[in-house]
């Protein structure tokens, strides 16, 4: 609700408050890889380019979201610096 009103700082508080408790949750979860996939986007959207590409590493590989993730996390690599990765 609060990224759809443009609160985005709001918005990420709520996820990063979820965070730790997504984390215990079975690496194949929706949920789980959603949360990490959308606070990689919050974080690229407030140039926060290290914490973006961090949490991009968290989407699992079997996840639906997995190739998504992947090529925003190869954009974030670059706009960071990490041009090797």
């Amino acid at each position: 609700i609060y990224y759809r009103q443009g609160q985005l700082n709001s918005a990420l508080k709520v996820l990063e408050n979820q965070q730790e408790r997504v984390s215990n949750l079975a690496k194949t979860d929706k949920i789980r890889n959603l949360t990490f996939l959308n606070l990689a986007r919050m974080y690229f959207q407030k140039g926060q380019y290290k914490n973006s590409y961090a949490q991009y590493l968290k989407v699992d590989k079997s996840s639906s979201f997995w190739l998504k993730a992947s090529q925003e996390q190869a954009l974030t690599q670059i706009l960071f610096g990490d041009y090797v990765g």
